[in-house]
């Protein structure tokens, strides 16, 4: 497993709650970015105390198919490799459009979810929100906020004035006993 985010993570988790032998690889120096430390830590000795060979600091460059089994850094092989690292706003068509996009290629939005195009409107992971803890652009890449943005879309359609006042990207994750 390469990427120790949310999906990556739970995936890890899936993995060796089937019986298989997984090691987990995390570019940064700890799982689960969006937590403190002392909190990844504990994460850290769970994932590890259920079997899991977590390697921090590790980056991937690259790797192969070797005699019918996946080869990579530092000696690794296995039969199989799943990357977990992240999503990035895809934004070309509307860049090709000429589309204001934001932070990380995002599309910039009003809080009635409108472009810097007439009659065009976007939701979802695609789009710059803003965060309502900080106030600042930020893009949160979650099923609930992209669900109430498109609500917001089609009320605005029909008339109504709804306005999407921002995401807290709040979440949960549950990791073995943890």
């Amino acid at each position: 497993m390469i990427g120790g985010g949310f999906i990556g993570v739970e995936a890890a988790e899936n993995l060796r709650g089937l019986g298989l032998e997984v090691t987990l690889l995390q570019r940064p120096g700890q799982l689960m970015n969006n937590l403190d430390y002392d909190m990844a830590t504990l994460l850290h000795a769970e994932v590890r105390e259920h079997g899991i060979d977590l390697r921090l600091r590790a980056d991937v460059t690259g790797f192969e198919e070797v005699d019918g089994r996946v080869a990579g850094d530092d000696s690794i092989t296995a039969d199989m490799v799943l990357l977990a690292i992240g999503v990035a706003p895809e934004s070309h068509l509307a860049k090709k459009a000429g589309i204001e996009l934001g932070i990380k290629g995002s599309i910039v939005v009003n809080d009635r979810m409108e472009t810097s195009a007439p009659d065009v409107y976007a939701v979802g992971d695609a789009v710059q929100v803003k965060h309502q803890v900080t106030g600042k652009d930020a893009v949160i890449s979650l099923a609930g906020p992209a669900n109430k943005q498109g609500r917001i879309v089609a009320d605005v359609i029909c008339g109504l004035g709804s306005r999407y006042q921002g995401s807290l990207g709040s979440s949960v994750i549950k990791v073995f006993d943890l």
